[in-house]
């Protein structure tokens, strides 16, 4: 990529940020929870957190604030009516989309390379992760060690 050179101070030598460490205060909370409820609830605000800092402070200044990568965004974005052409969506799957609706989240609204849209968009995939790992944990668990494999197949 053409900022590959300049990454580093771009994203502050990857820097501890008031995320990461919400993100572990959460973990270390969660595991000093006696009740499941509590520690759901702490491990989907360490997830949130951690969404957050990788959104906000990594992926925002390295690629979403390219003026042409937001084009590239736009033209997505108004093309997504064409079926084989990706759309603004997170499969829990494998596959890069499925027909069931209770294993996706789809971005309708905003823009990806606005960073409050797009941390609403990624606050529903979260929500729906952790609902589906509570609820569908073997699927889930399948779908990982799957996934899991693919840099041996590289």
């Amino acid at each position: 990529m053409p900022w590959a050179e300049e990454m580093l101070p771009v994203i502050n030598n990857f820097g501890v940020t008031e995320f990461v460490t919400k993100g572990f205060a959460s973990i270390a909370a969660t595991e000093q929870a006696s009740e499941a409820p509590k520690r759901r609830e702490h491990q989907l605000a360490s997830l949130t957190a951690i969404a957050d800092h990788e959104q906000r402070k990594i992926l925002q200044p390295l690629i979403y604030e390219d003026v042409i990568f937001q084009g590239v965004l736009d033209i997505q974005e108004k093309m997504e009516f064409v079926p084989w052409l990706p759309k603004r969506l997170a499969a829990f799957s494998t596959a890069c989309d499925v027909e069931d609706e209770r294993l996706k989240v789809q971005m309708t609204e905003g823009h990806l390379y606005d960073e409050n849209d797009r941390m609403e968009f990624i606050t529903h995939i979260a929500v729906k992760y952790h609902g589906l790992m509570a609820d569908e944990t073997i699927y889930m668990e399948n779908e990982i060690s799957s996934i899991a494999t693919w840099s041996n197949n590289s």
